[in-house]
Parts: structure tokens; C-alpha cells; sequence
């Protein structure tokens, strides 16, 4: 247990030093924007970097702190002596037990929620989207956004490839 904290005080260290070095990688890139060594590519997966750190943020602060109750059960078990009250150390045992199974549990669901993309995907699961209150159909019809149409990279690549095309032209001028 002692070395499962200092993995977890290693990972949170890291984890922070890696979203802000990526936050000041992008603050960077946007001031450069106006020079020649602007890179789209490496924007691109800067802002891909800070999503994905921002769902994982969203995964690793309850995933953290769902982890103090068991560190409080195994300090408990480790308190009590051997042959002295006998049953408070084996009800922590199985408290303990208990926990780490509810903590899979909380994780796994947590994961499964902590994005919007993730919860459109897990509502096509059916058991799944029942439960989360899947439509039988999305309806596409209604919407506005051309973005519902397409992949967001597709989109993304959509853009780029009319900003890199250039001002397009008509008879009598460009538009």
C-alpha cells in the first residue's frame, strides 16, 4: 500500500508537470501565430493533448480521492494488534474488499461518463442506452450544424483544405 502511494504521488506530479508544459507549449504557438514558424500540425495536437488531459483530469481527481478511504481501512488493519480485537480487524479486511470493489465500480462508470463523446458512444451500447435514456434514433434532420454530418477531424481537414484553397474567384472578381 505504501508503494501504491508513492506510484499515485509520482503519477500526480507528472501528470501536472505534463498539462502545464502542453498549456505553455499552446500559449507559445498562439503568440507565434503571426510568424513564419507557426506550425498548424503541432497546434493541432497541442489542443488534442489538452483534451485529453482534461478528461483524464476529469477521471484521476474522483479516482484520487476515492482512494483515501482504503488507505484509512488498511491503516486501520495495520493499528490492531494481532489476537487483540479480532473482529474490528477482519470487519476492516472486509471493508477494504468491499471498497475496492465499489472503487472499480465508481471508476468504470466514471470513465464512461466523463465526456460527451464517450456517453454518445456508450448510448449506442443497448443495455447501456436504455439506462442512460437512449433516443431510438438520433434526429439529424433538425439540426443546423454541419459538423453533426461529419468525423470532427474530417471537419477540421474540411476547413484547412478551404483556408489553404485560397480566396476563390468569380467572373468580375474574387468573393
Amino acid at each position: 500500500m505504501t508503494l501504491f502511494a508513492f506510484y499515485l504521488s509520482i503519477g500526480i506530479v507528472i501528470f501536472f508537470y505534463l498539462l502545464n508544459l502542453n498549456k505553455a507549449k499552446e500559449k507559445s504557438l498562439t503568440a507565434r501565430r503571426i510568424t513564419t514558424r507557426y506550425s498548424v500540425a503541432k497546434h493541432y495536437q497541442v489542443n488534442e493533448n489538452l483534451l485529453v488531459f482534461a478528461m483524464l483530469r476529469k477521471i484521476a481527481v474522483p479516482a484520487t480521492v476515492w482512494t483515501v478511504p482504503a488507505f484509512i481501512i488498511f491503516s486501520i488493519y495495520l493499528a490492531i494488534p494481532e489476537g487483540v480485537c479480532d473482529f474490528v480487524k477482519y470487519f476492516s479486511v472486509a471493508l477494504f474488499d468491499l471498497h475496492i470493489s465499489m472503487y472499480i465500480l465508481g471508476l468504470m462508470q466514471r470513465l464512461c461518463t466523463c465526456d460527451k463523446k464517450m456517453i454518445r458512444g456508450m448510448r449506442r451500447i443497448p443495455f447501456v442506452g436504455k439506462r442512460l435514456g437512449r433516443k431510438t434514433r438520433p434526429d439529424r434532420s433538425k439540426s443546423t450544424d454541419s459538423r453533426n454530418e461529419q468525423d470532427d477531424g474530417e471537419f477540421y481537414f474540411a476547413q484547412l483544405a478551404g483556408d489553404l484553397a485560397g480566396p476563390k474567384t468569380v467572373k468580375g472578381g474574387v468573393t
